[in-house]
């Protein structure tokens, strides 16, 4: 786990979806859009890419200042203005916010995390449960060895 990652710890909603469970609707959209921008970005930028929901710079600034104390953005001053960029790229902010639930139900109740993850899969992803099974014999392959 690299460093941005151990800095990170989410807190989980589970009454909400998808990045709504571990971010604010602002820290969201704020994410959302440095993720889309792809490059370094001041709070003018992202204040601009955000247009369709207008929100005062100074709100913009505490947000994007908590989010690197949260570990979530990087940030770096260039000619006196600050540029802000995703710690970690979407893909890897996902994988490790389900890494840190998962790991999480399953210190309270392991089988039962288990069975309801296959719930999920077989619910929603019947494919999945042949992706899972391939999974399941590789790891038993690689611990074998």
């Amino acid at each position: 786990m690299g460093r941005a990652q151990s800095r990170i710890q989410p807190t989980f909603r589970a009454s909400r979806e998808g990045l709504g469970q571990v971010l604010g609707d602002l820290e969201r959209a704020i994410m959302e859009t440095l993720w889309t921008i792809g490059a370094p970005a001041t709070v003018s930028d992202v204040q601009r890419a955000m247009a369709d929901e207008p929100r005062a710079y100074h709100t913009v600034t505490t947000v994007m200042v908590r989010l690197c104390e949260k570990g979530l953005l990087k940030r770096r001053k260039r000619s006196e203005v600050w540029h802000y960029a995703p710690a970690l790229s979407r893909d890897e902010f996902e994988r490790h916010v389900a890494r840190q639930v998962i790991k999480g139900v399953f210190s309270l109740a392991p089988e039962a995390a288990i069975s309801s993850m296959l719930d999920i899969v077989a619910a929603t992803d019947p494919e999945g449960l042949e992706a899972l099974a391939r999974l399941i014999k590789e790891k038993k392959r690689q611990r074998g060895r």
